[in-house]
């Protein structure tokens, strides 16, 4: 007997006039869709004959549950009847596999799949062909590996696909090819997690075999050849230094964004007698690059890797033409971005000036010791930003350091007895905290200024953790008792 089994969640429409009457329809409807209309349902009674229309309605809404039910009751189907003609009408080409799996076991080639009724229909009158008959379609159900076996000439048809028999040399750059592109993909999806070449190689080949072949039969081949193969591509993506084999074996991959740029970068300046100097020279370079390592789209990569080599600071593009950076400019300002780390880490901690201009003058003096040229607007954006992430605050030509520790006499005028507020035992942390402001406004070098003020806080209350939103509490008290007065406008703090 005839079945034709309709996957309906990725076929909704097919016109059955051309199926034999005698074909046993199968439709099977996933949980979340809408059955077909009545007048549809009439029409397959009427064509076919209710005995011969099955409709199975799938109830779970689970991954795969059509295609798993499909497979039980294909199952059923070759069980009861060995000489059955089955054709699975669906775009999934997970039942390639399947198909494969079936004609394998149980010798059967009349089970097939179809992507659309034209095709279904071609296979099912493929099937009612004479043996000795003239066909230009081989048989239906003959699997990628064992069409590439047969076959004598170079091109021939199969599967409706034009099947070209390539070189061991084409060969080699394609899995080269496709075996990169795979590995890019699989690392950019943070998939890629085999620490092992061995397990790396067997995977691979494992896709290969269930996922590329069927649509890409040109490149079947012998187990042991597409070991060699994917060993061999993998072997040229270590020398390109896109994978790093360690001492132990173990598998480092380089296939980010950022590492590609490096690649470009090592490859774009390994001749700087050459360089190009236009800008369609530049990206023509780059766009050859880049096709060397299958990225597409081309015209798209090479326009980020120049615009990533211009913010770098390594060439700058100007119109058409393109400059770059000679060997003494770029050793000078690596230089001087060591020189601006470590001056920002010393900042405040071995280096914390009391004066603006003793800032300044300190900054100039470091770059002259450290061979680094500054300009004057460049120590100003350095002090800038020091005030500006308030690691530093400014009572006019005054700085106080929010890092830097309160000395030891800060709560102490001289006249007033000493108080040793860090050795008191059971000392309510509030009231120490309240007692050290007051010390602190009883300072001959008061603050004037309401930033002013909140640094004197910070450095006072340091060793008691006191939070923002601590010290904004002192001031509003400072304020609400009557010890200061703030000007909403200047910030002037005027003390009573």
């Amino acid at each position: 007997m005839k079945h034709l089994m309709i996957d309906y969640e990725n076929i909704h429409r097919a016109n059955v006039n051309n199926i034999p009457a005698d074909t046993h329809i199968w439709l099977f409807i996933g949980a979340n869709q809408i059955a077909p209309s009545i007048e549809q349902f009439d029409f397959l009674f009427q064509h076919f004959g209710a005995e011969r229309v099955n409709i199975i309605k799938v109830y779970w809404a689970a991954p795969n549950a059509l295609d798993f039910c499909l497979s039980y009751h294909l199952g059923k189907i070759i069980q009861s009847d060995k000489e059955a003609q089955v054709w699975i009408l669906s775009r999934d080409q997970g039942f390639n596999v399947l198909v494969k799996q079936v004609c394998m076991e149980e010798k059967n080639n009349k089970v097939a799949t179809a992507i659309n009724l034209a095709d279904a229909i071609e296979k099912i009158n493929a099937f009612h062909q004479p043996q000795n008959a003239p066909t230009d379609t081989p048989p239906v159900a003959e699997t990628p590996i064992q069409a590439a076996e047969s076959t004598e000439n170079p091109t021939e048809e199969q599967n409706n696909k034009v099947v070209v028999h390539l070189s061991s040399e084409q060969l080699n750059r394609q899995y080269m090819a496709r075996t990169f592109g795979l590995l890019r993909e699989a690392a950019k999806s943070n998939l890629l997690t085999f620490k092992r070449r061995e397990i790396l190689e067997t995977n691979l080949a494992r896709h290969f075999k269930q996922k590329i072949w069927q649509n890409a039969p040109e490149i079947v081949c012998e187990d042991a050849d597409l070991q060699q193969y994917i060993h061999q591509a993998i072997n040229r993506s270590i020398e390109r230094g896109f994978i790093v084999e360690n001492e132990n074996g173990t598998l480092t991959y380089l296939f980010g964004d950022d590492d590609f740029v490096a690649h470009a970068q090592r490859h774009y300046f390994a001749n700087p007698d050459v360089l190009p100097k236009k800008t369609h020279a530049a990206l023509s370079q780059l766009k050859t690059i880049a096709n060397m390592w299958n990225c597409v789209p081309l015209e798209e990569t090479a326009q980020n890797w120049l615009q990533k080599f211009q913010e770098k600071q390594l060439l700058w593009v100007c119109g058409q033409s393109v400059s770059y950076v000679s060997e003494n400019e770029a050793r000078d300002m690596e230089l001087k971005a060591r020189f601006l780390s470590r001056l920002n880490s010393e900042m405040g901690v071995k280096f914390s000036p009391n004066t603006q201009s003793a800032l300044k003058k300190g900054i100039r003096e470091k770059a002259a010791e450290a061979l680094v040229s500054l300009s004057e607007q460049e120590i100003y954006k350095i002090v800038a930003n020091l005030i500006n992430s308030k690691r530093v605050f400014v009572n006019g030509d005054d700085l106080m350091w929010a890092s830097r520790p309160a000395p030891s006499n800060h709560y102490n005028n001289g006249n007033a007895p000493k108080k040793n507020f860090y050795n008191k035992k059971n000392q309510d942390p509030t009231r120490e905290s309240w007692e050290r402001v007051l010390h602190m406004m009883k300072s001959p070098n008061r603050p004037s200024s309401l930033i002013a003020l909140r640094a004197h806080l910070i450095n006072s209350l340091s060793s008691l953790n006191q939070t923002e939103s601590d010290i904004d509490r002192w001031v509003r008290k400072l304020v609400d008792e009557g010890y200061v007065f703030i000007e909403a406008e200047s910030g002037r703090v005027i003390y009573r």
